[in-house]
């Protein structure tokens, strides 16, 4: 996996935009905000990214996307990947918690933002 689209709900609206894109490339994450963040009058920015025209770059998972992983650390760990239905070979915590992120995305959403895959987001006709 690649990439993960960010989505934002418009709390008067209702509608969902697609605001941002998260991707893995080599070493670094990479955070953009896509067209929909820009489109939309009501959306301001996401955690500690407030440009919306930069790129940014972290060696590390961004903290908005990061606490939404658990720690291999953790006692629970092994259940948790057994629950996602993700391979733990692949989830070489931090390193690679994109598969992670796109399985609970959906399912530990905050109140206005989800995590999707490129191939959910067709399924769901979402524009970006």
């Amino acid at each position: 996996m690649k990439a993960l689209y960010i989505t934002w709900q418009d709390p008067q609206a209702r509608q969902w935009h697609t605001v941002g894109k998260l991707s893995k490339q080599n070493d670094s994450y990479c955070f953009v905000y896509t067209q929909g963040a820009i489109a939309s009058p009501r959306f301001k920015y996401l955690g500690r990214m407030h440009d919306l025209y930069q790129r940014f770059v972290s060696q590390e998972l961004f903290p908005l996307f990061a606490n939404r992983v658990l720690s291999r650390s953790r006692p629970e760990y092994p259940d948790y990947v057994r629950w996602l239905a993700v391979d733990p070979a692949q989830q070489d915590y931090p390193c690679n918690c994109l598969p992670a992120l796109a399985v609970k995305g959906l399912l530990m959403s905050y109140a206005f933002i989800r995590i999707l895959k490129l191939t959910l987001m067709a399924k769901l006709s979402c524009s970006f």
